[in-house]
């Protein structure tokens, strides 16, 4: 069965240059556009079926081992708040919530993973980034072939958000529409509610 996952990603100017020649550059970018995250989604299996993020390399800047989040009045349902990460304010978000996907009972831990609008370099404010809150588990690998786009609108009650979801052997994956989600977090810094005042150099520690 041909592909049919639809992920999104971008790249900076400071990206492309780095990549080289214009041939060595497009054969690059092919390259990294097939390399994903699967990352287990915080929510009971479905008919048996495990769901999953799927991420684009290219949307990743950061993996980070703990951040210190700090909780802010009037944030939409599917932010936890905001954390320092290199000098820049960003909000905590859940794709779960965002997705109106009911979740689990609170796990023992979590990774963070700082992320950004896909093709749209962020601001020096760290407008179109954040962070997305996850659990530990995280494979990196290949965009996966063998795949069947389904509906899962009857439980994700928020699919409206969703760039495409696909079943994948006993595994479901969901691509959300990630250029939405940042500028709907956006939107809630614009509307007068500011996050709070950046400090020192970042509270977040990376992977190490």
């Amino acid at each position: 069965m041909e592909n049919t996952i639809i992920t999104e990603y971008g790249m900076n100017e400071g990206e492309k240059a780095a990549q080289g020649p214009p041939e060595e550059a497009v054969s690059g970018r092919q390259s990294a556009e097939k390399q994903v995250l699967l990352i287990t989604a915080d929510t009971p299996p479905i008919k048996g079926q495990g769901i999953f993020f799927l991420l684009s390399i290219l949307q990743v800047e950061d993996i980070l081992q703990k951040i210190h989040v700090r909780s802010t009045p009037f944030a939409p349902r599917f932010s936890d708040g905001v954390a320092h990460w290199r000098n820049r304010s960003l909000p905590v978000l859940s794709l779960e919530r965002y997705l109106g996907i009911q979740t689990k009972t609170v796990a023992e831990s979590y990774r963070h993973i700082v992320v950004r609008s896909p093709g749209i370099p962020p601001d020096e404010n760290g407008r179109r980034m954040g962070i997305l809150k996850i659990l530990p588990h995280v494979e990196k690998m290949t965009l996966p072939s063998e795949t069947r786009p389904i509906d899962i609108s009857h439980w994700c009650h928020d699919s409206g958000r969703l760039r495409g979801a696909y079943e994948w052997g006993n595994k479901i994956l969901i691509v959300a529409d990630l250029r939405r989600l940042l500028s709907d977090a956006d939107a809630q810094d614009r509307n007068g509610r500011d996050w709070p005042e950046r400090e020192g150099n970042g509270d977040a520690d990376r992977m190490p």
